[in-house]
């Protein structure tokens, strides 16, 4: 509980699968997380993903001690890909990646010299379960090429108020297929200072304006049996939930959270899990 998670700094090429990533990051203060990566580094610019994220349950981690560099807390995602923009400077430098309304007045920080070859490559973060952690769900920060496919966040952002699942500050991230349940008084998403974002085939429960794909469904999405553990809960969707069979077959991932088969006729699930 006293530090990150999985954590890959300044690298490239690396997966993080069928984890269990809980109770971390409690008692640092550096802001951690459960599952981060942070200032990538490009050993090549080769095609394909070089970050895969996927098939991990992802719940519990949180900041109670503040970012020993800002004075305050910060952080405790349950995922989170940080800075690959090449640039020097802290990230998330004051624990804003919760987006406030005056957000577009605020002054712009000067650019500093790169210090490391940019990270030209992709990432893929898919059928995750993101839950009950401090921060965000999944959230990007000054991060391109991201696509955020088929996971379920629920209930995160209780100690700093962070989104469910969002871009910070991004560029070229396609975010489809997701269930997103915010916590009781929380928000879906957020946008502050993105480029080229795609978000569609998403559903969630709230109504919201940030993002808004022609093909969201703004429903319940009626789990069988949420826990505080998702590992000992229940996150697949109900018999006649409408995320059932209505996801898109664009950037589709073969199989679900648990290694199931997607389908491929009638129309895949939305969310981690495939009935």
């Amino acid at each position: 509980m006293r530090g990150g998670g999985i954590v890959g700094i300044e690298m490239d090429y690396l997966t993080i699968e069928d984890c269990r990533v809980y109770d971390n990051a409690w008692f640092m203060r550096y802001g951690g997380s459960g599952i981060s990566t942070l200032n990538n580094w490009a050993y090549d610019d080769a095609p394909g993903y070089h970050i895969i994220i996927q098939r991990n349950f992802v719940w519990n981690n949180k900041t109670l001690v503040p970012w020993e560099r800002i004075g305050k807390l910060s952080d405790g995602n349950g995922i989170i890909l940080d800075v690959t923009d090449g640039e020097q400077g802290a990230t998330n430098p004051n624990a804003d990646a919760l987006v406030k309304v005056d957000s577009a007045r605020a002054v712009e920080p000067r650019p500093e010299k790169p210090k490391r070859p940019e990270w030209k490559g992709r990432a893929l973060v898919a059928n995750n379960v993101s839950a009950f952690n401090g921060g965000s769900g999944i959230h990007t920060f000054r991060t391109r090429h991201v696509d955020i496919i088929n996971n379920t966040t629920y209930h995160n952002g209780g100690i700093v108020g962070y989104q469910e699942l969002f871009p910070n500050r991004s560029e070229d991230v396609v975010i489809m297929n997701n269930v997103i349940v915010p916590r009781p008084g929380g928000k879906v998403t957020s946008n502050n200072r993105n480029k080229a974002i795609r978000w569609d085939y998403n559903l969630y429960p709230l109504a919201q304006e940030v993002f808004v794909g022609s093909n969201d469904i703004v429903a319940d999405p009626q789990f069988i049996n949420v826990q505080p553990d998702p590992t000992k809960g229940d996150f697949r969707l109900v018999k006649g939930s409408a995320g059932l069979h209505s996801g898109t077959n664009e950037i589709a991932q073969s199989t679900d959270i648990l290694g199931k088969s997607r389908a491929r006729s009638k129309g895949r699930d939305r969310g981690a899990f495939e009935q």
